[in-house]
């Protein structure tokens, strides 16, 4: 089990025997099979209670540079560390995407030039021409967002493929090349 925490600054304190791991182990004898439980110690103001940890469990405490600056080093040291920015996200959902996987040259088509093109942009209309700009979280944000919504490729291809063999859209072509005078 995979706990996320996040903006709970005021809270943490209550799950110190969780975070430093002190577990205690109890034998549970009442099913015909011998299982292990564990339990730590979550208080709530003076009072303190027992609760059940699952084996497997994890904890992710989710903080903005911000907040990061502010925790103390002991709370910190507990945990290990990975910061994560829009561009990594990016990176890691291209990689897994399966239409971006089998239509590589989608991620080479997209990314790098849409990303010059942005950065391009925004070099012309200045970092006050967009509210709330980080130049190294938007881009990647904007495009991380687009991508998703096209990450559905193949559908997107068989719904163009169907709509340009459908007998509406030939029709459509021959009236519109009709009245262009296209032979």
């Amino acid at each position: 089990a995979t706990v996320i925490l996040s903006h709970t600054e005021s809270i943490n304190e209550s799950f110190y025997d969780l975070f430093n791991q002190h577990f205690r182990r109890f034998e549970d004898h009442s099913d015909e099979k011998e299982q292990v439980r564990f339990l730590s110690n979550i208080a709530v103001g003076a009072h303190s209670r027992r609760c059940r940890v699952a084996p497997g469990f994890q904890c992710i405490i989710h903080m903005t540079l911000s907040e990061l600056e502010l925790a103390p080093a002991p709370f910190l040291n507990r945990f290990e560390k990975i910061r994560i920015n829009h561009r990594h996200l990016l990176d890691n959902f291209l990689e897994e995407a399966e239409s971006f996987k089998r239509h590589s040259f989608l991620t080479r088509v997209l990314k790098t030039p849409i990303q010059a093109h942005v950065s391009k942009f925004l070099d012309v209309i200045g970092e006050r021409g967009i509210y709330g700009l980080d130049k190294d979280q938007t881009i990647e944000s904007s495009l991380l967002t687009l991508l998703k919504q096209w990450s559905n490729f193949d559908i997107i291809r068989g719904n163009f493929v169907q709509s340009m063999q459908s007998s509406t859209f030939r029709d459509l072509v021959s009236t519109e090349a009709l009245s262009c005078n296209i032979p």
